[in-house]
């Protein structure tokens, strides 16, 4: 009889592989994964920096100090800027994230062009539930 994996080693596995396959389209721009994310999180709408910053801690993308640090980095490069208290990408930062974000989408595409939408739905389910109880047994600890 064969013995499956632990589900972690599998989860694991592919959380590595998809973070190298991310890190190498980062990487032709010289983005990092945290700069990448915070202009993902400001694509989707304007946020206060400490909205961002929250995001950024609960993604376990950065601690407060380091989103301080990034969101600062991010200003003095034009990619974001405040308005009306509120942070977003400016149109320096929409000119350069829009390609790099069409690029991870072509890969994402195909990575999952085969697989039935109901599966990956209910991969969908089963990752946030499992991530939901992880993140309430870390709040706990």
């Amino acid at each position: 009889m064969s013995v499956s994996p632990p589900l972690t080693r599998t989860i694991g596995q592919t959380e590595r592989a998809l973070q190298a396959l991310l890190a190498r389209q980062l990487a032709a721009t010289g983005t990092s994964f945290a700069e990448w994310a915070a202009m993902t999180l400001l694509y989707g709408g304007r946020m206060s920096e400490e909205q961002l910053g929250s995001a950024l801690a609960k993604g376990n993308i950065a601690g407060r100090d380091e989103a301080a640090a990034l969101i600062a980095a991010l200003v003095e490069r034009g990619t974001i800027a405040t308005e009306a208290g509120t942070l977003g990408l400016t149109q320096q930062g929409a000119t350069f994230y829009e390609p790099l974000r069409a690029a991870v989408g072509r890969a994402t595409d195909t990575l999952f062009a085969d697989i039935a939408p109901g599966d990956l739905d209910a991969t969908r389910r089963t990752l946030d539930l499992v991530a939901q109880r992880a993140a309430e047994m870390t709040a706990v600890a």
